[in-house]
């Protein structure tokens, strides 16, 4: 079974997501690539809907899958977005990220303070003269 096949599988007809192919234009560029993308659905039974970002981050911090922890998910994509892009800062992404870590390093004290936590790292980056880039998910 290919790569593909077992991913659609797992995450469509077992996981409650949709599938879709979504243009995705290129920072600085006229090209547009088609991509796939898995959008979780209210039919998915840990579908969470719109959260806070420290109710999310606590449930990653808590959730393992087949394919191992979720948390491991999180820090491994943040890693490849800073290695592979390194010009874009995906304030969600990282924001998560650190609330993730923060959980399984303290608890949930940490999380309760996300909307300072975030506005602070905003802060940040534009102190720093880093290119933020928003992002969010789409239903």
């Amino acid at each position: 079974m290919d790569a593909l096949h077992h991913l659609n599988v797992r995450e469509s007809v077992l996981g409650g997501y949709d599938v879709r192919f979504v243009d995705f234009k290129l920072k600085d560029s006229c090209e547009c690539l088609t991509v796939l993308v898995f959008i979780a659905t209210p039919d998915n039974p840990h579908y969470m809907g719109p959260a806070p970002l420290s109710t999310m981050a606590i449930e990653i911090a808590k959730a393992r899958g087949q394919s191992g922890l979720n948390s491991e998910y999180v820090f491994k994509l943040a890693d490849y977005m800073r290695r592979t892009f390194p010009d874009v800062v995906d304030e969600h992404l990282f924001l998560l990220e650190s609330l993730v870590q923060d959980y399984l390093q303290y608890g949930c004290k940490q999380c309760q303070v996300e909307d300072r936590t975030f506005e602070r790292q905003l802060c940040d980056y534009q102190e720093h003269g880093e290119n933020v880039l928003v992002t969010g998910a789409s239903r």
